[in-house]
């Protein structure tokens, strides 16, 4: 072995040995202590109870969600789970070392206005959207500041999914895209009663409720039972999720596909439900 050659192999061996030593500093690092916190505790009064779909999270790190029960305990209003009150929709702020709990809106029932089973989100306009029984709702603050501890926040519906041929009531979160239109699924309901895709778009008349994909288990398409939130990729593609029963399958909606049912119908601007 040349002296060259000699030191070559003395530095690659150097840098070898840092190079482990190395990774098992990083293997023996201490792990930092994980601390859970319960930020609330649902009672089932005006706070509600059950809350189904996980929290939405805004700029300022508050979170929003909401309560399948609890809330207003109205005849006819109770939750999958067997569990009283119409539901509510509710924020919690950071406050120093603790979390600002605040009931923004309380569930009246009645035309299926109820029981939401789903998650809100924040629209374009930095309302929140959701879904509530069969209803399409939007959610927005007082007019005027009120000092009250609950002050409620008003609600416009947008739209009633009726089912078969139409949309059920949704079983995901909406989803907006770049143009501000609305889009879900819901499990059942559309063409063949196995699952739709529907579309909201806003104009100056209010807006317009379209089933843009009727599932069809039988046909030979081998989907349906649509659930969970659906996404947009880059090109406009929406992308999900059916399940069968017996597997579950990822689905793939190209923009721009033809309508599988004529049903397209007007919901007027500014119609609330408080």
């Amino acid at each position: 072995m040349t002296p060259r050659s000699r030191d070559r192999y003395c530095n690659g061996f150097r840098l070898t040995i840092w190079a482990v030593l190395a990774l098992l500093m990083l293997l023996n690092r201490p792990v930092n202590a994980q601390t859970f916190t319960v930020l609330h505790n649902f009672a089932g009064g005006t706070d509600g109870s059950n809350p189904p779909d996980g929290l939405t999270i805004n700029a300022a790190g508050n979170l929003y969600g909401t309560t399948s029960a609890g809330g207003l305990r109205i005849s006819g209003c109770e939750d999958y789970e067997g569990n009283y009150g119409c539901g509510t929709v509710f924020e919690m702020k950071p406050f120093g070392s603790a979390w600002l709990f605040t009931p923004l809106y309380q569930f009246p029932g009645g035309s299926d206005f109820g029981n939401p089973g789903r998650g809100v989100v924040f629209g374009p306009d930095g309302a929140l959207y959701g879904s509530a029984g069969s209803s399409i709702f939007r959610l927005t603050p007082p007019p005027s500041y009120c000092s009250a501890w609950f002050c409620s926040w008003q609600s416009t519906v947008l739209d009633h999914l009726n089912g078969q041929p139409d949309a059920d009531p949704p079983s995901s979160r909406l989803i907006f895209d770049s143009a501000g239109n609305m889009y879900g699924v819901s499990y059942f309901g559309g063409v063949y009663n196995n699952g739709a895709i529907f579309q909201l778009t806003h104009g100056s008349g209010g807006w317009t409720e379209s089933v843009i994909h009727s599932f069809n288990v039988q046909g030979g398409f081998s989907e349906g039972l649509p659930e969970g939130s659906l996404v947009f990729d880059h090109a406009g593609n929406l992308y999900g999720t059916a399940d069968l029963g017996v597997a579950a399958v990822a689905i793939r909606l190209e923009p721009h596909q033809p309508l599988p049912i004529p049903r397209n119908r007007r919901i007027p601007a500014g119609r609330r439900d408080q």
